[in-house]
C-alpha cells in the first residue's frame, strides 16, 4: 500500500504533486485516503509518537477546532468561522468517551447523547421504538472468516528444524521463511484435512451461517460471497454465496474419503483417522468465541469433532503465523482497493506476510498479480472476477458474516442518515442543523 509513492512535493500552499515511481490502478486513491495532518505535528519527532500523549497534543484542521480536552471524559470542538469554507451550522461539538456500552445507550435514550457510533446488535435492538431515534445503517468493511491452514504442520515443524539450523550456521538472526518455500511446502504437504478444496467447501456448506447472522448478529449482517465489496465493479454480482446444504456437505465429506459407518457417531477415514480439528480463536473477542461454539456444535452433528483453543489477542496472528494450526476465526477489513496479493497469494505465505493459510493456486496467483496493475478497467474487472471463481471454488476461507454498522442518531438533528457514510460516523458534520432542515 503506497508502496509506489516516493515523494511529495508543494510549490504553493494550496497544491500538493505526488511522484510516483509506475502508474497504477490505484494511484488516486493512495492520495485520497492519505491523512493529511497539519504541519505543527512535525514539531514532534516521528520516532516519539507511538509514546506520545496525543490528548495533550491534539491538533485539527477543517472547520472545527479543538477548544479543550477533558482527559478521559470528553473532547470539545468549536466552529472555525473561516476555515476556507462556508461556516459549519452546529456551532459546538462535545465527543464524550463513554467506554461501557450499556451506558452509552441509557445515556441516548435519556437525551445526554445525540448520536452513537458502532452500536452491537444488542445494543440497537434496546431502541427499537424509541421516538426521536434515527438507527443508520451502513455496510461494513469488515467481515468474519473461518480460516483454513492448508499446508501440513508436521512438514513446516520439520522444516523449521533444518531452517533454524542452518540460521545458526550462517550467523542469520532473523531467520525468516521465505514465501516461495512456504507455499511449496503447502503444495507437497498439504494439510490432511484442510488441504483439500473438497473439505473446505463442504465446511462452508455445513456451517448455518445464516443462523449464526440471526444468532450473533440478531439479522444485522449479510453473507458475501466473496472478500470483495459488493458495489465494487471487480465483484461480480452474479456469484452467490455457497448455500447452507447439509446432504451436498455430506456427500463431498464422502468424496474425500470420510464417512460413518457402523453406527459410528463419527466421520472418519478407513484407516480410522476422525475428521477431528482444532480450531483457535481470540479469547477476548467474545462474538468470535460464540461463533465457534455455535459451529462446533453444528459441525458435531455431522459428526465432526471441534477442539475450541482460545489464545490471547496479544499473541493469536503470532499463533497462527507459526502454522502450527488447523482453523481459526479471524477477521479482516476490506479496501476499496482490490488487491488480493496482500493476504491470498503465494507472495504472502512468508515471514510478516498475512496468508496465514498458505493457500496459493497457480491461476488464481497469476490472474492477482497482473490484475493488481492492469489500468484498463474492464481488463482488470473481468480478471478480478476470474481470481473471485477459484475463491469460490477453493474456499481458502469460509466467510462467514459481514456485520452492518449500526448508528444511533437523534431526530432532531438534520443531516447524519444523509450524509454518514461507511467509515465515518461524522461525514460531512459541517452541514448538519439542529431541530430544522438545512437550506
Amino acid at each position: 500500500i503506497k508502496r509506489h509513492i516516493t515523494g511529495l512535493s508543494c510549490p504553493d500552499p494550496l497544491t500538493a504533486v505526488f511522484h510516483f515511481d509506475t502508474a497504477y490502478p490505484g494511484q488516486v486513491m493512495d492520495v485520497n485516503d492519505l491523512h493529511v495532518l497539519p504541519r505543527a505535528l512535525a514539531t514532534i519527532p516521528f520516532e516519539e509518537w507511538r509514546h506520545t500523549d496525543w490528548t495533550k497534543a491534539l491538533l485539527s484542521a477543517g472547520p472545527y477546532r479543538v477548544e479543550r480536552v477533558e482527559a478521559g471524559q470528553q473532547i470539545v470542538l468549536e466552529r472555525v468561522p473561516d476555515w476556507g469554507g462556508p461556516p459549519a451550522r452546529i456551532e459546538r461539538l462535545v465527543l464524550r468517551i463513554v467506554p461501557d456500552a450499556t451506558s452509552r445507550v441509557t445515556q441516548f435514550l435519556s437525551g445526554n447523547l445525540d448520536l452513537v457510533d458502532r452500536l452491537s446488535p444488542d445494543e440497537a435492538s434496546r431502541l427499537t421504538g424509541a421516538e426521536d431515534v434515527t438507527l443508520v445503517r451502513r455496510p461494513s468493511f469488515r467481515y468474519t472468516y473461518l480460516g483454513y491452514n492448508t499446508l501440513d504442520p508436521a512438514a513446516y515443524l520439520e522444516y523449521r528444524r533444518y531452517r533454524e539450523a542452518d540460521c545458526r550456521r550462517t550467523g542469520d538472526e532473523a531467520c525468516v521463511d521465505e514465501a516461495g518455500v512456504i507455499a511449496e511446502i503447502a503444495r507437497t504437504h498439504p494439510h490432511p484435512i484442510f488441504g483439500d478444496p473438497q473439505i473446505r467447501r463442504a465446511m462452508t456448506m455445513a456451517i448455518d451461517r445464516e443462523t449464526l447472522v440471526d444468532t450473533l448478529l440478531l439479522g444485522e449482517g449479510e453473507i458475501p460471497p466473496s472478500p470483495f465489496l459488493a458495489p465494487l465493479p471487480e465483484h461480480d454480482p452474479d456469484l452467490k454465496p455457497w448455500p447452507y446444504n447439509p446432504q451436498g456437505a455430506e456427500q463431498l465429506f464422502r468424496n474425500a474419503g470420510f464417512e460413518r459407518k457402523d453406527g459410528d457417531p463419527f466421520l472418519k477415514r478407513k484407516d480410522g483417522t476422525p475428521l477431528a480439528f482444532r480450531l483457535f480463536v481470540q479469547s477476548g473477542n467474545a462474538q468470535r468465541m460464540q461463533a465457534a461454539t455455535l459451529i462446533q456444535q453444528q459441525l458435531l452433528e455431522y459428526g465432526i469433532q471441534v477442539s475450541l483453543e482460545a489464545v490471547e489477542n496479544s499473541s493469536f496472528y503470532a499463533t497462527i503465523s507459526a502454522h502450527d494450526t488447523d482453523a481459526w476465526i479471524g477477521g479482516w477489513r476490506v479496501s476499496l482497493r482490490v488487491d488480493a496479493t496482500e493476504n491470498l497469494h503465494e507472495n504472502a505465505c512468508g515471514s510478516g506476510g498475512m496468508n496465514f493459510g498458505s493457500w496459493t493456486h497457480p491461476e488464481a496467483d497469476r490472474i492477482a498479480s497482473r490484475a493488481k496493475d492492469t489500468r484498463d478497467d474492464e481488463e482488470r474487472t473481468r480478471a478480478w472476477r476470474r481470481w473471485e471463481q477459484y475463491f469460490h471454488s477453493e474456499q481458502p476461507y469460509s466467510i462467514l458474516f459481514r456485520p452492518t454498522t449500526l448508528t444511533a442518531v437523534r431526530s432532531d438533528i438534520v443531516g447524519p442518515s444523509e450524509e454518514i457514510r461507511i467509515n465515518d460516523p461524522l461525514a460531512g458534520v459541517e452541514h448538519w442543523s439542529l431541530g430544522v432542515p438545512a437550506e
